[in-house]
């Protein structure tokens, strides 16, 4: 959000230059065409999963979530977890039969080639990682789609009178090379 001045994005940049990838793909939620799951898309999909039509268009995002080795998902913090389009792109790509499928139990086995996720947010006030919701949801669905290594990049407190935002992302920016491991 907010391309053009947005802190979540400096700070993610930051950790991917750090990470040092040879090849990134930055997916912009807003220019990515992503829409809910209204119960006739969800019927589409579970209709082609179903004769095994995973190749389909309609799973394009979902096929180069699960095909990345490393996943870093920025966004801000808004109303105590993420905003609806973070929302949306998961529900997009937390696809049965591509990123996840059940085993014999009912239990969610992954299938993504993803090793590591980072999770990068900058919040206006203070919340601690722990009860950042946005957060929680993404560690549960990066659990289900096999990702064993999840971390998370944060900036507090940024719009609090008299604190200067430069330096505590600069602070947080700082701390890529421990959450790197």
């Amino acid at each position: 959000m907010n391309r053009e001045r947005s802190r979540t994005l400096r700070l993610a940049r930051a950790l991917i230059e750090r990470i040092g990838a040879d090849e990134v793909t930055e997916v912009v939620l807003e220019d990515a065409g992503l829409t809910p799951l209204d119960s006739a898309r969800l019927w589409k999909r579970e209709e082609l999963v179903r004769i095994g039509d995973t190749d389909n268009p309609e799973f394009t995002e979902a096929r180069r979530y699960a095909s990345a080795d490393i996943l870093v998902l920025a966004s801000p913090f808004w109303e105590f977890g993420f905003n609806s389009l973070t929302k949306i792109y998961l529900e997009n790509v937390s696809q049965l039969g591509i990123a996840f499928r059940y085993d014999e139990k009912g239990l969610p086995m992954g299938l993504t080639n993803i090793t590591s996720a980072y999770y990068v947010t900058t919040r206006g006030g203070f919340t601690d990682d722990e009860h950042d919701l946005g957060y929680a949801m993404f560690r549960e669905i990066a659990q289900m789609h096999g990702i064993k290594d999840v971390r998370i990049l944060s900036a507090n407190a940024l719009d609090i009178v008299g604190n200067d935002p430069e330096s505590i992302l600069e602070k947080s920016a700082s701390r890529i090379d421990s959450i790197l491991g």
